[in-house]
């Protein structure tokens, strides 16, 4: 299942480029009912906008619980976030580990996910399709600065000069999923961060 969190554009435009790659439907995070993730598998989050607000909006626990109220099950072993890391106070990999800890304790099942990164970078940013555009890209940033009175989105990110193109395709799950999954065990020693 596609999880849209906003009904954007860019959002839309994200999930329709994937579903011609995997059979699944496209739910926005306004519709899910009671039953609605009781067959999703995988559970693709899509937050292309790059806004910040699903890392800013969420916290671990809260989302795993919102989740299991809309039915997530023992039948959903691994999420997606096809989402763009851009939040400089904590990243993906802070959020997922301790939202996959609690989903375990509560379905007592393991749950694995997918995020995009990559150790050299700041940031990574997800730019869909759109336009003349085919390929999905996947760029990273090595430092950023806010600017004072405007907001980021996909256009800021993109604009920034200092971006470096890791991956262009037509396909991101192809490039999410070929790095090691995040699970409820650390893929690194807890006093390193990847961010210092």
């Amino acid at each position: 299942m596609l999880l849209l969190l906003s009904p954007s554009t860019d959002n839309k435009q994200a999930a329709n480029s994937l579903v011609q790659f995997i059979n699944t439907e496209i739910i926005l995070a306004d519709q899910l009912t009671e039953t609605s993730l009781n067959d999703a598998e995988p559970l693709i989050f899509v937050d292309v906008d790059a806004d910040d607000k699903f890392l800013t909006y969420f916290e671990p626990q809260t989302l795993a619980a919102l989740l299991l109220k809309h039915g997530l099950s023992g039948n959903t072993r691994t999420l997606i976030f096809l989402i763009s890391d851009v939040n400089k106070q904590k990243n993906l990999y802070e959020f997922t580990h301790p939202m996959l800890l609690h989903l375990h304790n509560l379905l007592q099942q393991e749950i694995i996910a997918y995020i995009p990164f990559n150790p050299n970078y700041e940031s990574i940013v997800l730019a869909p399709p759109a336009g003349a555009q085919k390929n999905w890209r996947v760029y990273g940033i090595p430092e950023w600065q806010k600017p004072e009175f405007e907001q980021t989105d996909l256009a800021f990110f993109l604009s920034l000069k200092n971006k470096a193109l890791l991956w262009e395709g037509e396909n991101i799950l192809h490039w999410l999923m070929a790095s090691p999954p995040v699970t409820i065990k650390p893929l690194v020693n807890e006093k390193v961060m990847f961010r210092l």
